[in-house]
């Protein structure tokens, strides 16, 4: 985990993990140090959470911004079909 993750607060790291299938997901994990009565760190705690869909879903949200704004632009049909067509 990044540095970052073990801080007070920390913020979520998302990393992909090989599935059992070979296949691929998309993982957040958060990371919360746990200290001693003296500040002594003994003990880091995560908490991960599959957010494969999110992923998947923004991914299409971003091709899909894309291909409307190359209609906007004034891109040919014919062009911004191509472009739709790659990003599926």
């Amino acid at each position: 985990l990044p540095p970052e993750a073990l801080e007070a607060s920390p913020r979520p790291h998302v990393h992909r993990v090989r599935r059992r299938d070979g296949g691929w997901a998309w993982m957040e994990t958060t990371a919360r140090p746990l200290h001693d009565a003296s500040g002594v760190l003994w003990e880091i705690q995560t908490d991960s959470r599959d957010v494969s869909e999110r992923i998947r879903a923004e991914c299409e949200r971003a091709a899909l911004g894309r291909v409307t704004a190359a209609g906007a632009e004034g891109t040919p049909f014919a062009r911004v079909a191509e472009l739709a067509a790659r990003e599926a």
